[in-house]
């Protein structure tokens, strides 16, 4: 690691793997309420969205979302929900309900959509190639999990429902996401800060430990405007543990959650 702090605004976001976001779409599900993709991640749900045709070679990929999904039920009551999707529209919603019942992913804890008419289009996350499991969360609608065709992991999608909590820690008022968020986290010798909108840093980016205590502030000689993501090289001296990092735009202050790990 560097021991001089490096800040590089990279213009080039969007192009970076990490940087995938969802594409929005609103569908029925099969009670016949309609959702909104966009405004459900606004509201600070994370969706395990998962298609299949259905088939046998489907069910231990969606149970694999299923149990992660519900793994959360206690910590995070309400806000990590399942969605179960037919794969192209072409199968009804009692078959792909029993479908799911029958293999042990009970349908009065998610929501199923036979998907008619392909409105939740597989197309836009790499193709159809079932199974397919999504992790979505955040106001900046980020893809945290895409694996199709398989080899679904129940540990690495509960990571990845792990990484939007950790990164979505709300503002001092507990009432509205951080417009920031930190990637990776944990991190190693490095961290960026990922803009959801415009943001201008007009004072210094503290790092505080677990007691409270700054322990490092970065402090720039001109505001930064986030519109895509700021990289920080971390110092050596910081040891491994958890951290909260305090950015400030010109009249609040929000605070960030993440670890450094060796």
């Amino acid at each position: 690691m560097k021991k001089n702090l490096l800040l590089i605004l990279i213009l080039a976001f969007g192009k970076l793997e990490f940087a995938q976001t969802a594409v929005d779409f609103t569908a029925p599900d099969c009670s016949g309420t309609s959702h909104n993709l966009f405004t459900e991640l606004n509201a600070g749900k994370i969706i395990v969205l998962v298609w299949v045709m259905p088939c046998g070679t489907c069910i231990s990929d969606a149970k694999a979302g299923y149990d992660a999904a519900q793994s959360f039920a206690t910590s995070n009551p309400g806000r990590v929900i399942y969605w179960l999707v037919d794969d192209i529209g072409n199968s009804t919603c009692s078959t792909v309900s029993s479908w799911a019942n029958t293999n042990g992913i009970v349908t009065n804890n998610i929501t199923v959509f036979s998907n008619s008419g392909n409105k939740i289009d597989e197309a836009n996350y790499g193709g159809s190639a079932m199974p397919h499991v999504l992790v979505l969360g955040g106001m900046n609608h980020r893809v945290y999990y895409n694996k199709r065709n398989g080899n679904n992991d129940g540990a690495a999608i509960t990571s990845a429902i792990d990484q939007v909590i950790a990164s979505g820690i709300v503002a001092p008022n507990g009432e509205k996401e951080n417009p920031i968020e930190i990637y990776p986290n944990p991190a190693k010798d490095k961290i960026t800060l990922i803009g959801l909108n415009d943001f201008t840093i007009y004072h210094a980016i503290e790092i505080y430990d677990v007691f409270g205590k700054e322990i490092h502030a970065i402090k720039p000689s001109n505001k930064y405007q986030l519109r895509g993501a700021l990289e920080i090289s971390l110092p050596p001296s910081i040891p491994s543990g958890n951290y909260m990092l305090r950015i400030k735009n010109e009249t609040e202050s929000y605070n960030l959650r993440f670890m450094i790990v060796d």
